[in-house]
């Protein structure tokens, strides 16, 4: 979804939602290593000329000096010696040179945008983009500094220049219906890339790493987890750890359910047996009032049976 679209230059801009805070086999690792996805992108990028991180709520940052003083000479903020007759144009000049890079988008993003277009093949990752773009940053009455940021990041996605330079923007969000719809649209020629939970056999391998179980209690394990990310797997190890309890199953399910609501929240939905098997209308069949069982619903939902 990102590499095929990005190489044969269509998509510049990609939203990358879904498990974001996943782990990762890190690339550069000679054995068996997890890195965060945001740190994978940096060791992906890592050979570029320039590779920015942008937060809403902490500015910009460079992973090297080096690369912070090629962002700053692409945005003409470099720091360089001045030269100059007038004292007062000298000050200014040099005041201007230290200035630190502004943390604001509305000041931000238009440096970025510099970069973007001159430097060959630079790298920005936007971490918690719905706050730079919100999905109710559209219509009437909508804050100016808003519609401003999603009209950029539009243009990034259709820019010619920024494809030919190589560029590639990346803009996280743990879910996409967060983004403006505007960045949504395939008019936008933004691409959407989901990272999915682990697979069993993805999160088997992570647990073998961390633990010395034996085969079966390892597909155990693996089941009891499904629907965690390795990192919050890799909590279940620290829980342990810290409580000097042995991560069985009864540990896991405590701990799992503490987990994902914390991430979930008011979408999740608990069920005794006795209310699996009553009856309630299905609703299909109205106005006859059709009744099936409760547990039938889980046609249209996604259930957790090993919580």
């Amino acid at each position: 979804d990102l590499v095929e679209p990005f190489k044969a230059g269509v998509a510049t801009v990609f939203i990358v939602h879904g498990n974001i805070n996943c782990l990762l086999q890190d690339p550069d690792a000679e054995g068996p290593s997890y890195i965060p996805l945001r740190k994978f992108f940096e060791t992906v990028f890592a050979d570029r000329m320039l590779l920015i991180s942008y937060n809403i709520a902490t500015g910009a940052w460079t992973p090297s000096p080096e690369m912070e003083r090629i962002f700053r000479k692409a945005a003409g903020i470099e720091e360089e010696k001045i030269v100059s007759s007038d004292p007062i144009a000298a000050a200014k000049a040099s005041l201007a040179a230290k200035r630190g890079i502004p943390r604001e988008p509305e000041a931000c993003l238009p440096l970025i945008d510099k970069a973007l277009r001159t430097i060959p093949g630079t790298a920005v990752i936007i971490e918690t983009a719905h706050a730079l773009a919100p999905a109710s940053g559209t219509g009437i009455g909508v804050p100016v500094t808003d519609r401003v940021n999603i009209e950029r990041l539009c243009i990034w996605g259709r820019s010619q220049t920024i494809r030919k330079n190589g560029g590639i923007v990346l803009l996280f969000t743990d879910q996409v219906a967060k983004i403006s719809q505007e960045l949504r649209l395939a008019n936008s020629e933004i691409r959407k890339v989901f990272i999915p939970k682990p697979s069993k056999a993805e999160r088997k391998a992570y647990i073998a790493l961390a633990t010395a179980s034996a085969k079966k209690d390892l597909d155990a394990l693996a089941n009891a987890t499904q629907g965690m990310g390795l990192r919050q797997i890799s909590d279940l190890f620290s829980v342990a750890k810290t409580s000097g309890k042995a991560l069985d199953l009864d540990l896991v399910r405590v701990t799992k359910a503490r987990l994902l609501n914390d991430e979930y929240g008011d979408v999740m939905e608990r069920f005794s047996a006795s209310q699996l098997i009553q009856s309630e209308p299905d609703a299909s069949s109205f106005p006859s009032g059709g009744i099936r069982s409760t547990f039938e619903a889980r046609g249209y939902t996604a259930w957790d049976p090993t919580s």
